[in-house]
């Protein structure tokens, strides 16, 4: 009776996956389960937002960086790199854009490749990855102040070795050519007159920085290691509030430049525009960023987009992720 019943249990087990292997492959094996006829979550950033400049302007659609109404129905804006990345984690029909750096310290979305080209440092650098933008700087106008003294010296500590050191450890993506050829802060600090003049002020300092969220980070990082750098001789004070690269030019030297709101410097992800006539003197590039088109990793119809299926999706010409498989496949 024993051998009668495992012979039963083995031919039982035996036909349950026999029908299993053929149900998997009438199915098609591994099924997807991700529904392509779900509409699209569009997730954008504010038009402050120096990402948000950089995205459209690299998918040459600049038109879309200040116009909420060239975008899909329904786009959600969110306030910074961070809330980008939670609400694309959270959203397994949604997409939106990021910096490479958020997106390559995460496995909770799926960042894109773009025209074949994978967000690297290498390939931002080469320039073969095109969705990539400048990270900035601007300062206000030299009226002479302590201030404007610490401003100088502070840009100085920032070109420094030490300091595109950190910068690059802050997710900035520097040149290793730039890095290689940099001066060393002791060797600024000795030739420099006025980074001299600076150092010998007598009393404390503060300095207001603000511009990019997506700089905030190496902006604080930068700030914190100068102050450690000087401490022996002057009492530098760094106060940060950064609510956007609008905000950059606007309060350095714009409409701004003497309100509440006022900088010493500010930070910008994205190039200078049109009517922000800043002189070469208070101004410059500080590094490089990759941006880079994000979605849920159940999301297996997007590996790889161009700037005409992006646009599409976020212009909301295509609204469900069928428009898009239809587009891939085409």
């Amino acid at each position: 009776m024993k051998k009668i019943f495992v012979g039963l249990v083995s031919l039982f087990v035996g036909l349950f996956t026999l029908a299993s292997c053929n149900n998997s492959t009438e199915n098609g094996g591994n099924e997807s389960k991700f529904d392509t006829s779900k509409n699209i979550t569009v997730y954008t950033r504010d038009t402050k937002s120096g990402t948000r400049d950089g995205f459209f302007t690299a998918i040459g659609h600049s038109e879309a960086k200040s116009n909420d109404k060239l975008l899909a129905d329904g786009a959600v804006t969110v306030a910074n790199n961070g809330a980008m990345m939670s609400a694309v984690a959270g959203d397994e029909y949604g997409i939106g854009y990021a910096s490479l750096s958020s997106v390559a310290e995460s496995d909770d979305v799926k960042g894109l490749t773009f025209n074949g080209v994978e967000a690297t440092e290498d390939s931002v650098i080469d320039g073969t990855y095109k969705l990539s933008r400048n990270f900035n700087y601007i300062t206000r106008v030299d009226d002479g102040s302590n201030e404007a003294k610490m401003t100088y010296a502070f840009v100085k500590y920032m070109f420094s070795l030490e300091g595109l050191t950190i910068v690059a450890a802050n997710d900035g993506i520097v040149d290793q050519a730039v890095l290689d050829s940099a001066q060393t802060w002791n060797d600024i600090k000795a030739n420099d007159e006025k980074v001299k003049e600076a150092l010998a002020i007598t009393t404390d300092v503060t300095l207001k920085f603000g511009g990019s969220t997506s700089v905030e980070k190496i902006a604080k990082a930068l700030s914190a290691a100068f102050k450690e750098a000087i401490k022996d001789d002057v009492n530098f004070i760094p106060s940060h509030n950064h609510t956007g690269s609008g905000d950059a030019y606007k309060c350095t030297q714009g409409s701004e430049k003497d309100g509440a709101n006022k900088l010493d410097i500010g930070f910008l992800s994205r190039d200078f525009e049109s009517g922000e006539d800043a002189s070469e003197e208070t101004k410059g590039t500080i590094c490089k960023d990759g941006i880079v088109a994000i979605v849920s990793p159940e999301n297996d119809v997007l590996e790889d987009a161009d700037s005409e299926i992006l646009w599409n999706i976020f212009s909301g010409e295509y609204k469900t992720w069928e428009d898009v498989k239809k587009a891939v496949e085409a």
